[in-house]
């Protein structure tokens, strides 16, 4: 009873490693956020396309370019007519695999966000108190590294030159 019950809805999306798929069907010829290879770099295809649309492209880009869809051929002609393969995929097992491109999208987004906010910083607020530092208006700030820098090789050197004449002296 319970198998039958089992039986009769549809595996989760979120039960499949879209992950899994992605680096057995897709990481050949695409990638999440690192640049077209063979094929487009899929990161923020799910707000490019609609879910049935790239369901339908997944699992038979060919039959959709042959049977004219405007979307479909651009994207082969965009890649030198390359066809990509059928891909024998359920639709659990394709949505599954959506499901994880859109959760490498945000991750990808919000590394680019932080990584914006930290290239290009703000005024000194209570959220980024570290900023007054990187947007130092003080010209003599670069200065004062080179001068300790000098100061430390002065240092290291004399304290070498008072050893060598200590151990000098014992010597003689």
């Amino acid at each position: 009873m319970i198998l039958a019950f089992a039986l009769t809805f549809p595996v989760n999306a979120q039960q499949i490693d879209g992950e899994a798929i992605f680096n057995g069907y897709c990481m050949a010829c695409h990638t999440i956020g690192s640049g077209n290879l063979v094929g487009p770099d899929l990161k923020g295809v799910n707000s490019r396309y609609e879910k049935d649309w790239l369901l339908n492209f997944i699992k038979s880009s060919q039959t959709m370019v042959a049977n004219g869809d405007e979307r479909a051929v651009k994207v082969f002609n965009q890649f030198s007519n390359i066809p990509m393969p059928d891909q024998p995929l359920s639709d659990d097992e394709v949505k599954a695999l959506l499901a994880f491109i859109e959760v490498r999208t945000t991750a990808l987004d919000e590394e680019e966000k932080v990584a914006s906010q930290v290239a290009e910083p703000g005024e000194n607020t209570p959220d980024n108190p570290g900023s007054a530092l990187a947007t130092s208006k003080d010209p003599f700030q670069p200065f004062m590294w080179v001068i300790f820098g000098l100061f430390f090789i002065i240092i290291t050197l004399l304290v070498t030159f008072i050893m060598a004449l200590l151990h000098l002296k014992k010597i003689i």
